[in-house]
């Protein structure tokens, strides 16, 4: 297999995400969102913008890691679990700031009715 960076494994892998990502967010293909509802309270094009920004740091992130590891050390060893970790956390941040984007967008808004507010007297 011809892979640029000698790491078949991150070069494949996140040349899918960065594939991925680019569906979503150039073309907004949001059926390859597992569990994507299009009555839920975020809209069609926020979800695939976003999910579509998280895929292709992801990918280019594996892409970039796999060409530091064949430069630095061939063998990922304990890198590999460190990049995995932060991956997830970033993951884990990743569906907080999608659950808040939700809850705001569910909460009702006021209308501003242009009047001001008394200032309290001293």
């Amino acid at each position: 297999m011809i892979t640029p960076f000698n790491s078949p494994e991150t070069t494949v892998l996140g040349a899918v995400f960065v594939f991925y990502g680019y569906l979503l967010k150039v073309h907004g293909v949001t059926t390859l969102v597992a569990g994507f509802d299009e009555k839920s309270e975020i809209s069609k094009t926020t979800a695939a913008e976003m999910i579509g920004e998280f895929a292709l740091l992801v990918g280019v992130s594996t892409i970039s890691f796999g060409y530091l590891m064949s430069i630095i050390n061939p063998s990922f060893g304990n890198f590999g679990l460190l990049y995995a970790a932060v991956v997830m956390f970033a993951a884990l941040g990743f569906t907080y700031r999608v659950n808040t984007i939700a809850d705001r967008s569910s909460q009702p808004t006021t209308e501003s009715t242009g009047s001001r507010s008394p200032e309290p007297s001293d």
